[in-house]
């Protein structure tokens, strides 16, 4: 499930009374870690493109 269905489907069930507050933001911070390891798996991939095109120039 991504970030974004996760936070809207957490929404919904805490504005329908299926979830407590707490466990809502135990979702969103999950949520945001998910985020995080994008951003840094974003990050290497382009590391590791920059590496290979560099060794093909040389």
């Amino acid at each position: 499930m991504n970030s974004i269905l996760m936070r809207s489907s957490a929404k919904k069930a805490l504005n329908d009374g299926n979830v407590s507050q707490r466990k809502y933001s135990e979702i969103l911070a999950r949520a945001q870690q998910i985020d995080n390891q994008k951003r840094m798996l974003d990050k290497e991939t382009i590391k590791a493109i920059q590496r290979d095109l560099i060794c093909k120039k040389n």
